[in-house]
């Protein structure tokens, strides 16, 4: 384990609403943080790396499936996860190299005219917490180009790891 800060797991939201993607998303991310806990990182990056590739695809889904919020949350949150294992194994450039694709995927959405409004508004809510993580990686970590979006509360549907940025709360 490394000396890395880690943010503070987020609060679940009293209400998360039923998605077979976003049930899947939990698991995943829940599995791979057990794994996590138990000082298993290989399988903690695989759930993890599952769980990236199922937030895409909540990314990708149509306004009004899932809240705009939760969805994002659930990108940023499996990319954190990701980069944390990536951090656990001794590989801080691959876990640059997750954040990094994580911010470009989200500032593309943020500025492309056809993204929807809403969606952009909770990337704009939520992307801080990417480039917090960044200047936090042990060692020369690339970072965004780009202002701070303004900080929210944005409800994130599941905890990040705990122990991987202690002093950051996703809000």
């Amino acid at each position: 384990m490394t000396d890395t800060p880690r943010p503070c797991p987020p609060t679940k939201p009293e209400s998360v609403p039923d998605h077979p993607l976003l049930a899947r998303w939990q698991r995943l991310s829940r599995a791979g943080l057990d794994h996590s806990r138990a000082h298993r990182p290989l399988p903690a990056l695989i759930r993890h790396d599952e769980a990236t590739q199922v937030a895409r695809q909540l990314l990708d889904l149509p306004v009004g499936e899932v809240v705009d919020d939760h969805r994002v949350a659930a990108f940023i949150v499996a990319h954190l996860n990701l980069a944390g294992c990536h951090v656990d194994l001794g590989q801080t450039a691959s876990a640059a190299q997750c954040l990094q694709a994580a911010w470009q995927d989200l500032t593309h959405r943020l500025h492309d005219d056809t993204a929807p409004a809403a969606l952009q508004g909770a990337i704009g809510r939520q992307l801080h917490h990417l480039l917090a993580a960044q200047r936090e990686l042990p060692g020369p970590a690339s970072r965004p180009a780009g202002s701070h979006a303004a900080v929210s509360k944005p409800p994130p549907p599941v905890e990040a790891q705990a122990s991987r940025w202690p002093g950051r709360r996703l809000q």
